[in-house]
């Protein structure tokens, strides 16, 4: 049986192979990890305060973490968010210049910086990680978890 849903035709009865996934995917340990600014949009919080999410391919794992800068929060919050989002900006090879540090989201996609990632527990989801901590590619910490794969081997770009 089929149906008619404003102007698209959708069929019952489509077959899905999913014999080779899993459900729940090893998560990356905490440590430090070379990764690669895949994304950065730009949407608003649920408040509407302008906020910046970037997406970073956590090299040699096969996973991708968010971050989420909310930069147009007003008080505190507002304020931890723009000193972080400075200095993951810094840590993606931005520079001030005449005393503005003023970029594009565009520079920044494709940068390579160190990033250190816990796990973050939140009642109702599954594990996410978490990023506490941006270091500069020229930066290297001494205990970068090795994931056996050189940093060129997965380079979208």
């Amino acid at each position: 049986m089929s149906e008619l849903y404003e102007d698209e035709f959708f069929e019952e009865g489509a077959k899905d192979d999913l014999s080779d996934v899993t459900e729940s995917e090893e998560m990356p340990s905490d440590g430090w990890y070379r990764t690669k600014v895949l994304s950065i949009s730009t949407r608003p919080t649920k408040k509407g305060a302008d906020m910046r999410t970037a997406t970073l391919k956590i090299m040699g794992t096969g996973h991708e973490a968010k971050e989420f800068f909310a930069i147009g929060v007003e008080g505190r919050g507002g304020g931890i968010a723009r000193r972080r989002y400075r200095t993951f900006a810094r840590c993606c090879g931005i520079e001030e210049l005449d005393g503005k540090f003023s970029f594009s989201t565009s520079d920044i996609e494709g940068a390579d910086l160190y990033a250190r990632f816990e796990q973050e527990k939140q009642e109702g989801y599954g594990p996410s990680l978490k990023a506490r901590e941006f270091r500069p590619i020229t930066e290297e910490p001494d205990d970068v978890v090795d994931t056996g794969t050189h940093p060129d081997d997965e380079t979208p770009f």
